[in-house]
């Protein structure tokens, strides 16, 4: 089971992550502070984002992570297609979002 963890901030901004239960316990991942362009298609995001990284490497923590940060970029794009590669989610998974500019 995982779900998704929200606290308002405000209507515009969010902390965003989500959580996980399997056989070795509740594991909470990385949260996000994000400002929100649409939020129409971020739990589909979330759960593909899950989905494929169950499938990728069976670990429910590392697959919780790269959820998050699929449907944390989610929220930053107009419209319900999350538009993003798997080397730009693995970017924020692995510490991108900073605020930093990558090029």
């Amino acid at each position: 089971m995982f779900s998704s963890l929200r606290e308002n901030i405000s209507a515009s901004d969010n902390k965003y992550s989500a959580l996980v239960a399997s056989e070795n316990g509740i594991y909470t991942g990385k949260s996000y502070c994000i400002h929100i362009v649409d939020r129409v298609g971020t739990g589909d995001a979330l759960c593909a984002g899950f989905l494929h990284g169950i499938l990728k490497n069976g670990d429910p923590r590392e697959a919780l992570e790269f959820g998050i940060a699929s449907g944390a970029l989610k929220h930053t794009i107009q419209g319900d297609l999350n538009h993003v590669s798997e080397e730009e989610v693995e970017k924020i998974f692995h510490g991108a979002g900073t605020g930093k500019v990558v090029r």
